[in-house]
């Protein structure tokens, strides 16, 4: 399972730190909802090892984008005068429970560690697709048995 939600956030991981070190961001806390984060804490962890950064899930997290968007119309048709922020922490988040958790140093080492090997393998995929789907057809390769 671990294997799982690591894959998961390794896209995610990988563009953050993109935008780290040629924006000049930085992540005080981030909001995360979707399936995934049904269970209480579990992929909430990994995702705060990710991000190196708090991650917040709110009780209803598991609503995930249908119910994002569904909050987006309703802004949509309100009072202009009145911001997305606002609307989000006077309406949608008002008394909503939430938890929040902070990434450990060892869970941020052992994440680096595991983007770092993947990042070292990503060569070694794209020759393996060329391989399989490029000029050398490996399904059209007569093989012998021994």
């Amino acid at each position: 399972m671990k294997t799982q939600l690591f894959s998961a956030f390794s896209t995610l991981k990988i563009g953050m730190d993109l935008l780290k070190a040629n924006e000049n961001i930085s992540i005080n806390k981030l909001i995360a909802h979707g399936g995934i984060f049904k269970t209480e804490r579990i992929a909430q962890s990994v995702l705060s090892a990710a991000m190196d950064a708090p991650i917040t899930v709110m009780n209803q997290a598991s609503e995930g984008g249908a119910w994002g968007i569904s909050v987006l119309a309703k802004f949509a048709t309100i009072n202009k005068d009145m911001t997305l922020s606002q609307f989000l922490d006077d309406f949608v988040f008002a008394n909503i429970d939430e938890t929040t958790i902070e990434p450990s140093a060892q869970a941020v080492e052992n994440f680096d560690t595991y983007i770092d090997k993947t990042i070292k393998g990503l060569p070694i995929e794209r020759q393996l697709s060329h391989y399989l789907e490029g000029e050398a057809n490996v399904r059209k390769i007569k093989t012998r048995s021994i």
